[in-house]
């Protein structure tokens, strides 16, 4: 695309010009990504919300430094379990089986309205119940730790990793 045309197409999708002064590297990577997004199924929703949440919170001269300090970010709600679906979790050699359903959760034929307060029935220590059952990971953990915890976790009654516990979609149940 010449310069020209990829003006057009920025003008096109942001109904304004392009700043002043941007580079020819710039428009062609801004096209790029909107041919990709747009190939990909466009933006969530999640993201196009904090985007619009960004630019309400910024300044016309392009400022934004209060929407960016650490911690003023909105948590972004997990993606909810379908009712039927099933979580499966080992735990110190034995397998635990709980079942989503429409106002919670089902353990052991009990009512939980939280998978933490499964995961502290059946651990007895305050665990985070999303991720016991393995459904947010840490993003950090690198390959070698990850062997390392899974080796720890073969260990008979040693059973702590998420990585252990699996979900079946409630669809095809």
């Amino acid at each position: 695309m010449t310069r020209e045309q990829l003006v057009v197409f920025w003008q096109r999708r942001w109904r304004r010009p392009p700043p002043k002064g941007i580079s020819r590297r710039l428009l062609e990577c801004n096209a790029a990504w909107l041919i990709q997004a747009e190939g990909q199924g466009g933006v969530g929703a999640a993201t196009r919300r904090r985007l619009n949440e960004l630019a309400e919170a910024g300044d016309d001269d392009g400022a934004n430094e209060a929407a960016m300090k650490p911690g003023s970010r909105p948590k972004v709600p997990r993606r909810p379990l379908r009712a039927g679906s099933r979580l499966i979790r080992q735990w110190q050699g034995r397998t635990h089986v709980v079942d989503v359903v429409d106002d919670g959760f089902s353990y052991d034929g009990r009512n939980f309205s939280s998978l933490t307060a499964i995961a502290f029935e059946i651990t007895g220590a305050r665990w985070s119940g999303p991720r016991f059952f393995g459904l947010n990971r840490r993003k950090t953990q690198s390959g070698a730790e990850r062997s390392t915890r899974e080796t720890q976790a073969a260990a008979p009654g040693a059973n702590s990793d998420p990585s252990d516990s699996c979900v079946e979609d409630g669809s095809d149940v």
